[in-house]
């Protein structure tokens, strides 16, 4: 079989039996055979322009018109952004063994019966030396040599689905200017497509690269970059093998007076999987299940899979079975389910999926892309398809509209570098006329917008400048005074030494580095992507308007920034075992009102971000109060509501045990100690110890190392002076006396700085107006601290007292009627992270 190489022509089998009898002709002869062959050839080119421009279904046809200068409606640029600069290769290992024939293939032999199908009716697209340059001045196309093969149109490629394909469904003027206008969108970013397909396919571009086995579950919007990749892909020749399951039976697109395909090839598929000549593979199954058979629920499927193994994998519903174990996991929710249920859904998979992959330090953990839901053109209020019926009206598409409120609860959630690897935006705000219309105004014609997310997300596979790096806590380097283990704290606790939070902080993290400290990029927690946090202090979950985002929920969150590498190094002071090996695990309990309850929080939620916590107990009730002043509660029980008692144990065998100081909340005060000071003070009488009593959420696994306790906001003054007295003379005094080295170190929180708009800042407890409710940036003092600071004395009636210190962090809180809790992540983390270290 001969070889051709590149640039090579494949001649006609039979002129070299007719070359040598050409030079027997006469000239004048060979003249007049060349003339009427120029006719002939220009007589029948003129007859296929013809042809092709009835049919309207050459992809050049296009180009053609835009270089004789015809009209086009302006539209404006997707400038659908990877919101991390991400590198999947330096993960990707190759599976002992493997087959590469099927990589490396025959190009032209191995496809399915789907290709096959396509082939038997169109030319076969292939790449050659021969390209052409776009000279119209289309929007990106920057003197780009682009393969004339390149591109796909009117279900020229096996992958189409007849209900994107607007060429195919158009049947009236409408119809055609819709798919005018998408498909004049994808070749004004024809250069930008061809420029990510060629970095990717181009041997000689990446000689190097490595292939990646990607996994994209979603619902149909997911499947159309699927489709788009596939089909670009196809068009340059670089498919091996693909299987596509097409259904038998695929409902109509509405609004469409004539359906020719309603099953079979082109109509509609579940699963589909493709592998390309660079040895890539791409399997697309959708997230929710297929029609007729395969998986109920991927993502709960994955779930298992982390907390069995710590490991995900393809499952058994993939259109062909992948080489190896899974490289990129690409994700969306899509739009199918209502704001709260799709919260929901988003959470699970950052909490259950995402962050425990991320937090793993296999180097065979997949990579994770979430490709955001674009942007919904009904002419509704917000663009949103309306589940309770829309008329013929709000079944137009419009041409843009102000938001897209899915891919903003998504970006709420979701965020690169923290929950999951990559986030693609469409950013697709003003492309309301690409979509198919006929009713649809969530799906793209195809051509057309999908192609250049897809090329964008082809992009995020290849070998790109930044790698994405898991941070191993034992490569950073912490400071040795650091090291404080509770007997390193005695001699500072016995010199009176209190501990206070200032208001400075370090700079703002910039990538994964604060103040020349290295940080890994899964530290954190936001937006209830932490399973203990509650909806009542995540102000990015509570937020409903411009303000409660910009101003309150950014100012907390800058300032937890700003502290990060102190937070950072408390938390591997305390779990990094190189840096303290010999460290005894403690047990600690840590008592108090709901002040207190958000240091637990704090704690939790950052050593969880941290893969630190091995066994966790949350009593989360099954009703809670919505917080006060917000417009819309979307939890009132259950997870993320609220909680009574709750219990932790670390990888490094230390354990937290919260309890209420007054009893259990709202109502349930008989399942819990009505009063724990008053139990301790007994045992204190009876024995001079004191125990964890029997309300934690789980058993402690031996007695109490550390006992932490914060009055609160409840009591007021004179109640509050007799119950520290009590605290002091009762409980402290006498277990700081005991010469028994088992005796629990003691710690006093005192409560936080309220910034209500009165005159001490404190909540009145009458009725309050509503300018008084208004949060205060600053106060000029805290007298419940002082008050907590003249009884108790650290080395004399405690072992540690710390003290937030916060006068001027009124613009921290909750708000909303709140002036007493601060919003979370924020400067509640700072005190976790120094009572942390006292541990």
């Amino acid at each position: 079989m001969t070889t051709i190489t590149p640039g090579q022509r494949r001649s006609a089998p039979c002129l070299s039996y007719i070359m040598p009898s050409i030079q027997f002709i006469r000239p004048r002869t060979v003249v007049k055979l060349a003339i009427s062959a120029f006719v002939a050839f220009f007589l029948v080119t003129n007859m296929i322009d013809e042809r092709k421009v009835e049919d309207g279904s050459a992809l050049h046809l296009l180009r053609n018109e835009q270089k004789d200068g015809g009209q086009h409606n302006h539209v404006n640029n997707v400038t659908a952004s990877i919101i991390s600069n991400v590198s999947f290769s330096d993960n990707v290992q190759k599976l002992p063994g493997g087959n590469e024939s099927d990589n490396h293939g025959d190009h032209h032999n191995n496809y399915s019966l789907a290709q096959n199908y396509v082939n038997s009716t169109a030319t076969k697209p292939k790449i050659s030396n021969n390209s052409f340059r776009i000279e119209d001045g289309a929007e990106g196309n920057d003197d780009v040599n682009i393969p004339t093969t390149m591109g796909y149109y009117n279900l020229s490629c096996p992958f189409e689905m007849y209900k994107y394909s607007c060429a195919a469904m158009q049947d009236n003027e409408s119809d055609e200017q819709v798919t005018a206008a998408s498909m004049q969108y994808y070749q004004q970013h024809l250069s930008e497509i061809w420029r990510a397909f060629d970095s990717v396919f181009n041997v000689q571009i990446n000689p190097q690269q490595k292939p990646k086995r990607i996994f994209m579950t979603g619902d149909s919007l997911l499947r159309q970059v699927f489709i788009s990749i596939a089909c670009n892909a196809f068009s340059l020749n670089a498919v091996t093998r693909s299987e596509v399951q097409w259904r038998k039976k695929w409902p109509c697109p509405e609004g469409l007076t004539k359906c020719t395909i309603t099953g079979g090839v082109h109509s509609g598929f579940d699963a589909a999987s493709v592998r390309f000549t660079n040895g890539m593979e791409i399997h697309y199954v959708p997230h929710s299940g297929f029609r007729v058979t395969g998986e109920g629920d991927v993502l709960q499927r994955m779930k298992r899979q982390v907390d069995d193994s710590g490991q995900i994998d393809f499952g058994t519903k993939t259109a062909f079975p992948p080489s190896g174990p899974m490289d990129v996991l690409v994700y969306e929710l899509g739009a199918h389910r209502k704001p709260r249920k799709s919260r929901k859904m988003l959470n699970r998979f950052a909490s259950d999926i995402a962050m425990p992959l991320m937090r793993s330090k296999s180097e065979q953990r997949p990579k994770i892309v979430y490709v955001t839901t674009p942007t919904a053109h009904f002419n509704t209020t917000d663009g949103q398809h309306m589940s309770d019926g829309m008329n013929d009206e709000q079944k137009q598409c419009v041409d843009r509209v102000a938001r897209n409120p899915r891919a903003e609860l998504e970006k709420q959630i979701l965020k690169a570098g923290v929950n999951v690897d990559a986030l693609l935006d469409y950013d697709d705000l003003e492309l309301g006329a690409l979509h198919v219309h006929k009713g649809d105004c969530l799906h793209y014609c195809m051509p057309g917008a999908v192609d250049v997310v897809g090329a964008r997300l082809l992009e995020a596979f290849s070998d790109t400048e930044q790698k994405i790096e898991n941070v191993d806590k034992s490569d950073n380097q912490s400071d040795p005074q650091n090291d404080t283990s509770f007997s390193d704290t005695d001699q500072r606790i016995e010199d009176g030494n209190e501990i206070e939070i200032e208001d400075g902080g370090d700079e703002n993290r910039n990538g994964a580095h604060n103040d020349g400290v290295n940080i890994p990029a899964t530290i954190g927690y936001y937006n209830l992507s932490c399973p203990f946090e509650m909806y009542k202090y995540s102000c990015a979950a509570m937020q409903d308007n411009e303000s409660d985002e910009q101003e309150v929920t950014a100012a907390s969150m800058q300032y937890y920034q700003q502290h990060l590498s102190e937070i950072w190094r408390a938390f591997d002071s305390v779990f990094n075992d190189q840096i303290n090996p010999q460290q005894q695990p403690k047990r600690i309990f840590m008592t108090g009102d709901s002040l207190l309850r958000q240091v637990f929080i704090s704690i939790a939620c950052n050593a969880f971000s941290l893969n630190a916590v091995k066994r966790s107990e949350v009593q989360w009730r099954k009703k809670w109060p919505c917080p006060e002043g917000l417009t819309k509660c979307t939890i009132t029980g259950g997870e993320h509501s609220g909680f009574d008692a709750a219990s932790v144990r670390f990888r490094n065998g230390m354990e937290i045990h919260y309890v209420p100081h007054g009893g259990f909340a709202h109502r349930n005060r008989s399942q819990g100690e009505p009063d724990v000071l008053q139990r301790m003070k007994r045992q204190v009488d009876d024995s001079g110890e004191i125990d964890f009593g029997t309300k934690t959420a789980f058993p402690p696994s031996g007695p109490m190392d550390v006992l932490v306790y914060n009055l609160g906001a409840h009591c007021n003054p004179r109640k509050s002076r007799k119950m520290l007295e009590s605290f002091a003379s009762d409980v402290a005094m006498p277990l700081m006396r005991s010469k028994s080295e088992q005796r629990p170190k003691l710690v006093y929180v005192t409560t936080p700085t309220a910034h209500f708009n009165t005159t001490d800042g404190q909540h009145m407890s009458g009725k309050m107006g509503d300018e008084q409710k208004q949060c205060v940036d600053r106060v000029t003092h805290n007298p419940r601290a002082e008050l907590e600071k003249q009884i108790l004395k650290a080395g004399v009636n405690v072992d540690a007292l710390l003290d937030y210190d916060d006068l001027e962090l009124g613009a921290l809180h909750v708000h909303k009627g709140d002036c007493l809790h601060y919003c979370m992540p924020g400067a509640v983390d700072v005190v976790g992270a120094r009572l942390l270290e006292l541990f």
